[in-house]
Formats: structure tokens, C-alpha cells, sequence
């Protein structure tokens, strides 16, 4: 299980695919709308009906303007929820960054949400005193389906405005030493010192 502290957040995480892994070292994290503006080049694992239904929402952040989800870079605070399950077949080309859920908060505008930011039912915060309102029971369960509406409750988002530097991230996570190396090589390239550890209890296919 990964270890979540509700009085104590420290974390939040990032899942990509190995092929943008050097776009984001040297580019930061993006909102997708970026990404497809400026023509950057990546491959997604996302649902393209999900994301059609995301491309409408807005959500009022913490600087009290409300900005489209699209505009948002998108973080969990489990990495391990439905989503990533349903693109474990990715796994053995993926990666999770780990970030600093402090350096966020401090240095950018963010809410978060309570379950699946395309879900109609969810809800958005931009204070860290609604922190209690989140679903911490499901957040810190070994899974999500025993819980009434636990699918969209697992997808908890900490969504961040405009971006999220490399300088954030605490750790690259990945499940083999095959993309392992390939990071640590476009890390060595770029000359950004973030460590890349293997540990398999993130992924799901052991």
C-alpha cells in the first residue's frame, strides 16, 4: 500500500508515458490544452470520451478565477485509482514523478477535487482547510470498489495552474530497469539531478 497521511500531505503524483519523459524534464508538467496548442509532440493513454467531457468543466482555483480543466495540470493524490488501472497495460513503458504537494501550493494556483474531475457528482475546493472534505477513507484503502461511488471518489485530483516545474519533482518511480536507464539518461542529458527508483508496489502487473 502506498503510504498517504491525511494530516500530512507531502505528496502528489504524476503518471506518464516513457515517450514524453524528456518533454516534461525539460518543459515541466503541462496542461493539455498547452501541449496540443503548441504542437508538442507526446503520446497519450487517455480516454478520448473522458476528455472530451473534461474540455468543458471549469473549476474556480485558489486565485479565484475560474479556468477550463484543460488548463489545469492534472496530479493524484493516489496514483493508484481506476485511471492508471485501466492503462496498466502501459506499465512496463511508464512512469509516476512524485512532487512536492508543498512547493505546489505555495508557489502555484490549485484546487483539488473530491472524485474524478469529469465526473458531474464531483466537487472542487480551493482552500486547504477543505482538505477534511475529501474521501480519505477510499484515498487510503488497499482498493476503491468495496466503497459506494469509491471509482470516482479514487480519482482525487490536485489540479495546478499554469504548470508544474521539473524542480518539484522528488523521485521518478518507475517498474523495470529498462525505463530506468532510459530516464536517467535524458536526466544525465538535461542535467537535472532527480533520483529514478525502481519499486513495483506503484504499478499493478507484478
Amino acid at each position: 500500500m502506498i503510504p498517504i497521511n491525511k494530516n500530512n500531505i507531502e505528496h502528489v503524483y504524476y503518471y506518464g508515458l516513457i515517450d514524453n519523459a524528456l518533454s516534461i524534464i525539460r518543459k515541466g508538467i503541462l496542461p493539455y490544452n498547452d501541449v496540443y496548442q503548441n504542437k508538442i509532440k507526446h503520446k497519450s493513454f487517455a480516454n478520448e470520451e473522458v476528455q472530451n467531457r473534461r474540455n468543458s468543466v471549469k473549476v474556480l482555483m485558489s486565485d479565484s478565477n475560474q479556468y477550463l480543466l484543460h488548463d489545469l495540470s492534472p496530479t493524484y493524490f493516489n496514483p493508484k485509482n481506476p485511471t492508471t488501472f485501466a492503462s496498466r497495460k502501459f506499465e512496463n513503458a511508464a512512469f509516476i514523478i512524485k512532487l512536492s504537494f508543498n512547493k505546489i501550493i505555495q508557489n502555484k494556483v490549485y484546487a483539488f477535487s473530491d472524485g474524478n474531475a469529469a465526473c458531474k457528482e464531483t466537487k472542487f475546493f480551493n482552500s486547504l482547510g477543505d482538505l477534511k472534505k475529501m474521501p480519505w477513507d477510499v484515498l487510503t484503502a488497499l482498493k476503491w470498489n468495496s466503497f459506494v461511488d469509491g471509482t470516482r471518489k479514487r480519482n482525487c485530483e490536485l489540479l495546478v495552474y499554469p504548470n508544474i516545474p521539473i524542480s518539484y519533482a522528488i523521485e521518478f518511480i518507475v517498474k523495470n530497469n529498462k525505463t530506468l536507464q532510459i530516464i536517467r539518461d535524458h536526466l544525465n542529458k538535461e542535467q537535472v539531478d532527480i533520483p529514478v527508483n525502481i519499486n513495483k508496489k506503484y504499478f499493478y502487473e507484478y
